[in-house]
């Protein structure tokens, strides 16, 4: 039996001028366990060809997210602009290798991501009429740390 102790952390820090503005910045780490189909040792033979089977050593995932936010408020409305920088160091991935004539696949901590990116959004009232108009751009990366894989890949986003 293994012991696991697992923490998480929210900070975040802003300033409000009510009426006027906010500045937000904040750090959030989230935990995310493995299911259980992933943690299954049993070999799925269904396709002798094709087999599949968890792994019980999986760690469950840890990502970080930094943001920064700035909101502006009139009576018109309000506009916000955010950036962010998010990442997971331990992210489980499946993976397939041929072991003879037959490809086995099971799952890792093998994944490294990150997104870097923001987003703008204003939210426009006049009269009984609200518009509300909002977009995202982020670039998004992702390295392997298994051998015979890709080391790195990434998308631009908009």
């Amino acid at each position: 039996t293994r012991l696991q102790g697992d923490w998480s952390s929210d900070v975040c820090s802003s300033d409000l001028e009510q009426g006027k503005y906010q500045f937000k910045i904040s750090y959030t780490q989230r935990i995310q366990r493995p299911y259980m189909d992933l943690l299954n040792p049993y070999r799925n033979t269904n396709d002798l060809y094709n087999v599949s089977y968890g792994n019980p050593k999986l760690d469950a995932e840890t990502s970080h997210a930094i943001e920064l936010g700035y909101s502006f408020f009139k009576d018109f409305g309000s506009f916000n602009i955010v950036a962010f920088h998010r990442f997971t160091n331990n992210a489980i991935e499946e993976y397939s290798a041929l072991n003879d004539t037959v490809y086995e696949t099971t799952y890792g901590n093998i994944g490294e991501n990150s997104s870097d990116g923001g987003s703008i959004s204003a939210n426009l009232r006049k009269h009984n009429l609200s518009v509300s108009i909002n977009t995202n751009i982020f670039y998004y990366e992702v390295k392997s740390k298994q051998a015979g894989l890709p080391a790195k890949i990434g998308r631009a986003h908009v």
